[in-house]
């Protein structure tokens, strides 16, 4: 299964006017999701070794129609990872540019690839993630709080919760750069929570920056 940001490609601003890239493929009526189930090689043996997982990759769309900084946000495995990059990667010059009044710049994009296996009850296996992860939140447990929110998104990859509670439990055990991406991924997602997890953002920011202040005077 894949899924995309939304294939609404323009986005009204009373200051500018923005529209998204698009993915051009080699056949109009064929998305990006349409290109990644059709071409991705899923990696030998997958069913053998039971891995199932969601990798969820960002990247630049660049003026020029090829794609650049792609990079890991959550992944499966270094197999699976490398499928779904070499399957984006061979998308270079198959789509529009992003644009801002006009003028072609980059601009981020997300994919979600969720390698599952037939029989999966994904809403249920996201909720007793969920709800084993929560407890241990409670606990103070953090650091297995993070692996079961990780595995819950897993099955729900683009569950706001889910991804913002993990953000709490990671800045908790001390992970600044991974708390940070998490709850800008909230915001990313145009989520109802955005606004109240915005207070936490700028507390792990300034947190962030004062440690890495105290670390350089201390070096």
């Amino acid at each position: 299964m894949v899924f995309a940001q939304s294939e609404d490609e323009s986005l009204e601003s009373a200051m500018m006017n923005i529209v998204e890239p698009g993915f051009k493929g080699t056949n109009e009526n064929a998305g990006i999701k349409e290109f990644i189930e059709e071409n991705l090689l899923t990696p030998l043996n997958a069913e053998d070794w039971g891995i199932e997982g969601t990798v969820v990759i960002r990247f630049n769309v660049l003026p020029t129609r090829d794609l650049s900084e792609i990079q890991v946000i959550e992944g499966v495995s270094l197999e699976f990872d490398r499928s779904v990059i070499s399957t984006l990667q061979a998308t270079d010059g198959m789509w529009y540019p992003g644009t801002i009044d006009g003028r072609p710049v980059p601009m981020e994009k997300e994919v979600i690839v969720v390698f599952r296996f037939e029989g999966t009850d994904f809403y249920q296996a996201a909720q007793l993630n969920k709800n084993k992860a929560d407890k241990l939140l409670n606990e103070g447990k953090y650091s297995r709080a993070v692996k079961f929110y990780t595995n819950a998104l897993g099955s729900c990859p683009t569950s706001d919760i889910i991804i913002y509670r993990r953000g709490l439990a990671k800045y908790y055990t001390g992970d600044l750069e991974g708390a940070l991406n998490d709850f800008e991924r909230v915001a990313n997602l145009d989520s109802h929570l955005a606004d109240p997890m915005l207070s936490k953002l700028i507390e792990v920011a300034n947190y962030a920056t004062s440690e890495l202040q105290l670390s350089s005077l201390n070096y």
